[in-house]
């Protein structure tokens, strides 16, 4: 599969750690990893979140998303990663799977990074490198209308 065009177009924004969901659509200025989520679930899916869904309610939210376990992830699934002894789940980190690599069978994420100041793509296991990432706490996919 190749990442899709309009996801693509995401890739290289400015990370912003304040403009999120609630911060309005100013693309330009930067997005956080929160904005960067919703931007790709309407991109990929069509189904626009209320802004005020961030990373703490989409890792809590049974509404949208339901949890799935790590080995069936597929495309467009969003992974909720934080410290491995995170207590605040506002802090939690987001991230969406837009590709598989065929050489490793990695998944490859996509999400609003401080680390390179931008958005950009990861391999699943490039996360656990980071304190920040260190802890994949959950696997969310969108409920099917």
């Amino acid at each position: 599969m190749a990442i899709p065009n309009a996801v693509e177009s995401l890739i290289g924004l400015p990370y912003r750690y304040i403009n999120g969901p609630m911060a309005g659509s100013r693309l330009a200025e930067g997005v956080n990893c929160q904005l960067l989520v919703h931007l790709a679930l309407e991109l990929l899916h069509g189904i626009n979140l209320p802004p005020a869904m961030m990373s703490k309610e989409i890792f809590e939210d049974h509404e949208f998303f339901e949890e799935i376990p790590l080995d069936t992830a597929s495309f467009g699934d969003v992974f909720v990663f934080g410290k491995a002894d995170e207590t605040d789940l506002r802090q939690l980190h987001l991230a969406v799977k837009i590709d598989e690599d065929p050489r490793t069978q990695q998944s490859l994420l996509i999400h609003a990074t401080s680390i390179e100041k931008a958005v950009t793509v990861w391999p699943l296991i490039r996360f656990s490198s980071y304190p920040r990432y260190k802890k994949l706490f959950a696997v969310k996919r969108l409920k099917q209308p």
